[in-house]
């Protein structure tokens, strides 16, 4: 997940059948407030998640392909996107 918040209930982490991997901005004050939460409920089920916040502002990963990107944007987008690569290549 690059956008948006976690479950929140337990409910919502029944259905989740498969890993899930957090990929969030660290000043995204509106959804990182979500991260402790949902971080919780996917521990009861074990499944493996990573909600570690990136330090960019919201939206970075289609921030840092535009072309007048920031340098900053575009190496959290760079790491980020070889670490979902890496991810994938696992499942």
């Amino acid at each position: 997940m690059f956008y948006g918040s976690g479950p929140e209930k337990e409910e919502d982490v029944a259905r989740i059948a498969c890993p899930v991997y957090g990929f969030y901005a660290e000043n995204d004050n509106r959804v990182n407030a979500t991260l402790p939460t949902a971080t919780e409920l996917m521990k009861k089920p074990a499944r493996p998640s990573n909600p570690k916040p990136t330090p960019r502002r919201p939206r970075f990963m289609r921030a840092g392909e535009a072309p007048d990107a920031s340098a900053a944007n575009k190496k959290a987008r760079t790491k980020r996107g070889t670490r979902v690569k890496e991810l994938l290549k696992k499942l």
